[in-house]
């Protein structure tokens, strides 16, 4: 499974910049920071991914519901709901294995919001207008 994922990660890593989703752009944490590749056809195999990077300073915390027809998820505890955590610098990649000629699947998300260091609250409750 590991050479699997490993070819995968390469295809999506060659792919096109206007492949790329930067889905949490609008969030001044993450910006361009992180983003998010999905594809079901251009590994040339009956492979699909949901390939994440994250290169922000915080880890990115996203929960995946998929919807799959034609498809399954490989190597996933609960391939309904899929949850990622990935620290800065860190990717991962969701394997989507074809077992139908015709396939589909809808993505839903939950972006969750992101852990906030012991320094973060204290700053924020030195600036507190509750003194």
């Amino acid at each position: 499974m590991a050479y699997i994922k490993d070819v995968l990660k390469d295809v999506a890593l060659r792919m096109p910049e206007e492949k790329r989703k930067y889905y949490l752009a609008e969030n001044k944490d993450y910006g361009q920071d992180v983003f998010r590749i999905t594809s079901l056809e251009d590994s040339r195999a009956w492979f699909g991914f949901i390939y994440e990077k994250n290169d922000s300073a915080y880890t990115v915390k996203t929960d995946y519901m998929p919807k799959l027809e034609g498809l399954k998820v490989l190597g996933r505890d609960d391939p309904n709901k899929i949850k990622l955590r990935i620290k800065p610098g860190q990717d991962d990649l969701i394997i989507l294995r074809r077992i139908d000629g015709h396939c589909s699947f809808a993505l839903a998300t939950n972006s969750l919001p992101r852990d906030v260091s012991d320094a973060e609250l204290i700053e924020f409750a030195k600036n507190s207008d509750h003194k």
